[in-house]
């Protein structure tokens, strides 16, 4: 995936309430990746996904990816920050 097509969606992202953190990985050699999305709140995460927006992104990109899309959610019991750096 163009790193510009990634960063262009980007700004619309950071508008979603209550978002921490949104991360896109790649492995460029088999096009299998992840997006991990961190809400400050299971409420807020719960209303972006009622939003439609989500799932608007991943039909956006759904050429790009290698595998089906799969929506997977956990609360996060740990993190470590070492440095704030944005990659986009």
């Amino acid at each position: 995936m163009k790193q510009s097509r990634v960063s262009e969606k980007l700004p619309r992202v950071k508008e979603e309430k209550g978002l921490i953190s949104y991360s896109v990985c790649l492995d460029r050699n088999t096009g299998k990746g992840a997006t991990i999305i961190y809400f400050n709140t299971e409420e807020n995460m719960l209303a972006n996904e009622s939003s439609g927006q989500p799932q608007k992104m991943r039909d956006e990109f759904k050429d790009y990816w290698a595998a089906p899309y799969i929506v997977d959610r956990c609360e996060v019991c740990a993190q470590i920050q070492i440095a704030r750096r944005s990659y986009a």
